[in-house]
């Protein structure tokens, strides 16, 4: 009930070059939670991202396009993360590009959702991303009021840390002063390197049964440094939880022997020690999650990168068989072009021997239009030969009949 109070008081920058779909969002996360500021573009989101800086109140959570003009969401996170490097960021794109997503990751951008968007799926990831955001103001405020007692408790104590299984992951100068090992010596070992043999091993596994159960656990104990002197210890030793689980253990200790009266010039060292060694944790953990979201947005990645391996390995059968078109369409090209050669080679040789018979005819026409010529002029010749003697023959018949007219006529006078 708490936290669905708190997410009505979510501040979110939404940023959408679509106006349809940035009204009907606006609208819907409006009704969900608490101010809904909306952008159009990236450049836009920064004007009111700097305006709502001003007044401080600054959006909790932002969630923007990838693909707008202006300025893009790469873009827009990238001048966002130069000042803040941990404000939650939710990338929504209508693509799954892997440049786009190695991009946002080297961003550190919270989540990714491709379009369309699933409302509730986006609804899941805020109120998943406010819950953290919740828990990390806890842990802060825990952490700060642990280190109250702490800066107590370490100006008399000897600190040092342990994982589930017993392994040293931090000891402070004043433990390596005590048990004579180097940090480089006891880091990474398991404490049990300044356990005394005399100790009973039934006595170690009820503290430990105590200790998995929750319990923090307080005793006497006797151990052994590397010179194999002994030392006594009176540790508190408590488990530390993390997502509601054992992450480690810390112990803190106190010399019961002259030598803790001896060691009083390292108490202040023992507060400033265990006091980095919470700094050198908090990074760690920080590295830790920024690896897991790594990991998170990885498996995007492989799952995009498989998308793109089945859409290439579709490519390259559907290019196989193309090949196989081509290079049998080349065979039958081909073998066209060999039938056209033969065909060709024929017909030139054809033209060739019609061209060279037709010119044996046009000789021939020729000559014979020669004979035909010299005929035809002797015919004419002839011809007026003939005219001539025909008219000599009508001369003659003229005269002939003159003749017999003449004839005629001496005929008749003589009678």
């Amino acid at each position: 009930m708490e936290e669905q109070l708190e997410l009505k008081t979510l501040s979110i920058l939404y940023v959408e070059d679509d106006a349809i779909l940035r009204d009907e969002f606006s609208e819907i996360l409006g009704r969900l939670y608490g101010k809904i500021t909306a952008a159009k573009n990236g450049k836009h989101a920064l004007f009111l991202y700097e305006e709502l800086l001003s007044k401080k109140t600054p959006p909790d959570i932002i969630i923007s396009d990838v693909d707008m003009p202006v300025v893009n969401g790469i873009e827009f996170l990238e001048t966002i993360r130069k000042t803040n490097e941990k404000i939650p960021f939710i990338f929504t794109t209508a693509h799954s590009d892997v440049n786009y997503l190695l991009k946002s990751i080297s961003l550190h951008v919270s989540e990714y959702l491709i379009k369309p968007i699933n409302i509730n799926d986006l609804k899941s990831k805020i109120e998943k991303l406010f819950t953290n955001i919740v828990h990390q103001i806890k842990e802060l405020s825990s952490d700060e009021e642990l280190s109250k007692y702490i800066d107590v408790v370490n100006q008399v104590a000897i600190v040092s840390r342990t994982d589930k299984k017993g392994i040293i992951t931090y000891v402070n100068n004043l433990f390596c002063e005590v048990s004579g090992y180097t940090q480089e010596e006891l880091i990474g070992s398991n404490h049990n390197i300044v356990r005394h043999p005399e100790n009973a091993g039934l006595f170690f596994k009820k503290m430990w049964i105590d200790l998995t159960k929750g319990k923090s656990w307080k005793g006497k104990i006797k151990n052994l440094n590397k010179n194999g002197e002994d030392y006594y210890l009176m540790p508190t030793i408590i488990p530390l939880y993390e997502n509601e689980k054992i992450h480690e253990y810390v112990s803190i200790s106190f010399l019961t022997t002259d030598l803790e009266v001896k060691n009083r010039e390292f108490k202040k060292k023992v507060m400033t020690n265990y006091q980095e060694s919470r700094k050198t944790s908090l990074s760690a953990n920080q590295k830790i999650e920024a690896l897991e979201k790594k990991s998170k947005h990885l498996n995007i990645i492989k799952d995009a990168y498989e998308k793109e391996k089945i859409k290439s390995n579709e490519l390259q059968t559907q290019l196989s068989g193309v090949e196989e078109e081509l290079e049998q369409t080349d065979n039958k090209i081909r073998n066209i072009i060999g039938l056209a050669q033969e065909k060709v080679l024929k017909a030139v040789s054809l033209i060739k021997s019609e061209k060279q018979n037709n010119k044996s005819t046009i000789e021939k026409f020729d000559s014979m239009q020669e004979n035909i010529y010299d005929k035809d002029l002797h015919i004419r010749h002839l011809d007026d030969d003939i005219n001539k003697k025909d008219k000599r023959i009508i001369d003659l018949e003229d005269v002939i009949t003159h003749q017999e007219e003449e004839l005629d006529e001496i005929k008749s006078k003589t009678k």
